[in-house]
């Protein structure tokens, strides 16, 4: 949310700060015209399971459960030997067990599979490579956003009571020249008139 604040109050962001931060202001406020990210990371209890997902396609760059390895009845139990309890199906698991020759990741297509029961990593190593390099870039890079655009923070359109804001030459106004001397309250007023 970081960059999405930044933008809300025109704010600039340091190339090092919100390396994984998306301004999501153009959703909240219109609908954009194209998508505000493309891809999404998670990182779930095991940092080796990290899960890249971008279009149809998850990808893990491990085996198995995510690190939720805890005993049969703690809340840290998952993976396949959650299965037999929460009756959930997949191809690289039996009987609560990961297949000895299950593959050394996870690929899924959500569109045709949303329950990723299916684990087409070797049906699919053109998929597998992509998700892979691009998951490592973020790694390697830090960052999973693109650096934000400088903000300009001067509000633009009417301001209140109906006057334009911006500068004069960007409304195409010539810009008064005229000296300006302080008045007794401080402002600045045109010397020689009365205001």
């Amino acid at each position: 949310m970081l960059a999405t604040f930044a933008a809300l109050v025109g704010r600039s962001l340091r190339p090092d700060e919100g390396p994984d931060s998306f301004n999501m202001l153009p959703a909240l406020i219109a609908t954009p015209p194209q998508p505000i990210r493309d891809h999404l990371v998670l990182c779930p209890f095991s940092p080796k399971h990290i899960t890249f997902r971008q279009g149809r396609w998850v990808y893990i760059g491990a085996q198995g459960n995510g690190g939720f390895d805890g005993p049969i009845g703690s809340h840290s139990v998952g993976g396949p030997a959650a299965f037999p309890f929460t009756h959930e199906v997949n191809s690289d698991v039996v009987a609560g067990k990961l297949r000895k020759e299950a593959p050394p990741g996870q690929l899924y297509d959500l569109e045709a599979d949303p329950g990723q029961t299916k684990n087409l990593y070797r049906e699919r190593p053109d998929v597998v490579e992509q998700m892979k390099a691009r998951l490592e870039e973020i790694q390697r890079t830090g960052r999973s956003a693109p650096p934000c655009p400088p903000q300009d923070p001067r509000p633009r359109g009417p301001a209140p009571g109906g006057r334009e804001r911006g500068t004069h030459a960007e409304r195409g106004q010539p810009r008064d020249r005229r000296p300006r001397a302080r008045n007794a309250g401080g402002r600045n007023r045109i010397a020689g008139s009365d205001g």
